[in-house]
C-alpha cells in the first residue's frame, strides 16, 4: 500500500492550530507487525504526503524482518530527512514489547548509515500532543479521526506514522515568540 497526497500547508496548520516547519521532509514511523510510515515533505504552500504500511507478518524468521526493515528504510531515507520513531510501549506482554524496540533500535541505525539528519524517538501520547489532538477517543481512533480532517487514510497504523511525522514538523516558538 502506498498512498500520496498533497495538501495545502495552511490546511494543515489550521487543523493543528500550529505553524509547520517549511522546506522539510520528515519521516514517522510506527513499528508494529504492521509498520505504518509517512513522508511529509514542506515547502512554502503545500505539504506532500507519502504513506505505505510494511507488512512483516508474512515474515516467520525475525532476522528476515530485520533484514527486510533494514533495506526498505535505507532506499526510503535521505540525507536531508529528519526521522521520528514511536518510542516501544512496554506494555504486560514484555517479548512483543522488546520486538518492538528492536524494529525501532533498526529503523534508528538505517536512518544514521542513510545520513538523516535529526533522529527522535517520541510517545505516542507524546505526537498527538503536540498536534493538538485532544479528546476521550482511544488512541487510534483519536489518530483516524484527526487525520481524516486533511486526508482519506483508513489504516491507523498510517495514520500514526502521519502524527508522528506532523509532530516532527511543527515548530517550537522561540523565546522572542513570547515576548512579542
Amino acid at each position: 500500500m502506498n498512498n500520496k497526497f498533497k495538501i495545502p500547508i495552511k490546511t494543515v496548520e489550521k487543523v493543528i492550530g500550529k505553524r509547520l516547519k517549511r522546506n522539510t521532509k520528515v519521516l514517522g514511523v510506527d513499528t508494529a507487525s504492521l509498520t505504518g510510515w509517512a513522508i511529509i515533505k514542506t515547502n512554502t504552500n503545500y505539504i506532500e504526503i507519502n504513506t505505505g504500511i510494511i507488512n512483516l507478518k508474512g515474515l516467520k524468521n525475525v532476522n528476515d524482518r530485520f533484514d527486510y526493515l533494514t533495506t526498505f528504510f535505507l532506499d526510503i531515507i535521505g540525507e536531508n530527512t529528519e526521522l521520528i520513531i514511536e518510542e516501544a510501549f512496554v506494555g504486560i506482554n514484555r517479548q512483543a514489547s522488546l520486538l518492538l524496540a528492536k524494529y525501532g533500535a533498526i529503523v534508528y541505525a538505517a536512518g544514521r548509515q542513510a545520513g538523516a539528519k535529526n533522529i527522535a524517538f517520541i510517545t505516542a501520547s507524546s505526537a498527538r500532543k503536540k498536534v493538538n489532538i485532544r479528546g476521550k477517543q482511544k488512541k487510534k481512533e483519536g489518530a483516524m479521526l484527526f487525520v481524516s480532517k486533511f486526508i482519506n487514510i483508513k489504516s491507523e497504523d498510517v495514520s500514526d506514522g502521519i502524527i508522528l511525522a506532523l509532530a516532527g514538523l511543527v515548530e517550537e516558538p522561540k523565546l522572542g515568540d513570547y515576548l512579542k
